[in-house]
């Protein structure tokens, strides 16, 4: 707390990410100077939660402006938004930094720069950030099982010779802190 020269005035620093709750879980909310609002985030021991899925149930095949703006719970599986991303990112140095140098894709903006002019937003059921189709989709469709697992694709001209094989992952979670 800052001192006040009034001694019935006190300063409170407002919280602008998970690292200012000082390692208490849960869900709070943060201030984000240059989006002018509060943020109700998920916060993990000190890691500010970008994105959580981790069943079927959260439909993540989703529209430009809902990647944009968010969608789901943050106290269960969601996607923070792009714009809270950039807003966040941009307070400090964070040790998460997304660096495909690729624009973001969703079905109905096909960014992906797939030389078969497939749009791998729509084919995958997900929003991500693209090249070919070839990427780790953690946004994608769900697997076909009765698990609740999703699935990602590694192809040949990736450099992994495996045949085209899925991989079941069971979670994702993106997380990001700021650097000390």
């Amino acid at each position: 707390m800052k001192e006040s020269p009034f001694p019935f005035i006190r300063f409170y620093q407002v919280p602008r990410d998970c690292a200012d709750y000082n390692g208490v879980d849960g869900v709070h909310y943060i201030y984000v100077s240059s989006m002018g609002k509060q943020l109700q985030v998920s916060c993990e021991q000190g890691w500010t939660v970008l994105m959580r899925r981790t069943g079927p149930e959260l439909n993540f095949s989703r529209s430009w402006v809902d990647y944009r703006d968010g969608f789901g719970d943050v106290a269960g599986d969601h996607w923070l938004g792009l714009e809270a991303f950039h807003h966040l990112t941009n307070q400090g140095n964070y040790s998460l930094m997304v660096e495909f140098g690729l624009p973001f894709s969703t079905y109905d903006a096909d960014n992906d720069e797939n030389i078969m002019s497939r749009n791998c937003a729509d084919e995958f059921k997900g929003g991500w950030w693209y090249r070919d189709c070839t990427h780790i989709v953690l946004t994608g469709k769900m697997a076909t099982m009765d698990c609740t697992t999703f699935y990602y694709q590694q192809f040949k001209h990736t450099g992994l010779d495996d045949g085209n094989k899925e991989y079941l992952l069971s979670a994702a979670v993106l997380k990001i802190k700021q650097l000390t």
